[in-house]
């Protein structure tokens, strides 16, 4: 019987910069933009395939404009009352230490420069950031049409996102990472462990492991 929904929980596991309408809160996570982020990752799935049949596959999971909605994303609860810290409020130091001292509060100003200013003496956030742990439970919605083989790229995409994805501004510089459980009862065991959860790595070298077997799946049959 072919699977037609997958739940995930989808959370974020460091600050994001995620933007929004009013400068001075956030929208928090957006569905379209996590659909977005579904699809660019799928889409490194297939380094090879042309663009003409890249649009193609893709078009069959996703959908488009000329053939409508494929794959569905809804939320499983309203939305979330989302926590921020900002704008004006002062990044968080470490007791006891000074400002240059605490190297995980320079850490923040080298990779937030911008969304994080200096002003007053203080380093501040100018725009508002989420919190860590926060985020949807989502579920997802598949086509009629779609293949066993479809379904294994889903699975796919969704390590991958949790494993490499990240939401908002400065993401390329660890804001915005985000966490997908993939505890659906749909997976089955064997699939789960094809798919290691690398945010529960105990180590380093378990983190190694763990990215090995996922990035091996993703390049195998399943």
């Amino acid at each position: 019987m072919p699977i037609t929904k997958i739940d995930i929980p989808l959370r974020i596991i460091t600050p994001t910069f995620a933007g929004g309408a009013d400068t001075g809160v956030t929208d928090g996570l957006r569905i379209p933009e996590i659909k977005s982020l579904f699809r660019y990752w799928w889409r490194t799935l297939h380094p090879g395939i042309v663009s003409d049949q890249l649009f193609l596959r893709e078009e069959a999971i996703f959908g488009s404009t000329d053939v409508g909605q494929k794959l569905r994303i809804r939320p499983l609860q309203a939305a979330p009352h989302w926590k921020h810290t900002g704008p004006e409020q002062e990044v968080p130091r470490q007791p006891g230490t000074t400002m240059s001292s605490d190297i995980p509060h320079m850490t923040y100003m080298y990779l937030a420069y911008g969304p994080v200013i200096r002003k007053d003496g203080r380093n501040i956030f100018k725009t508002p950031c989420l919190d860590p742990g926060q985020g949807w439970n989502l579920r997802l919605g598949l086509p009629p049409t779609v293949t066993p083989t479809e379904t294994r790229e889903i699975i796919k995409t969704l390590w991958l996102v949790s494993t490499f994805g990240t939401y908002g501004s400065r993401s390329s510089r660890g804001w915005g990472s985000l966490r997908i459980v993939l505890n659906d009862p749909v997976f089955g065991p064997g699939t789960l462990s094809l798919f290691p959860d690398t945010h529960a790595a105990t180590n380093r070298d378990n983190l190694i492991e763990r990215l090995k077997i996922g990035l091996a799946s993703c390049l195998g049959s399943l």
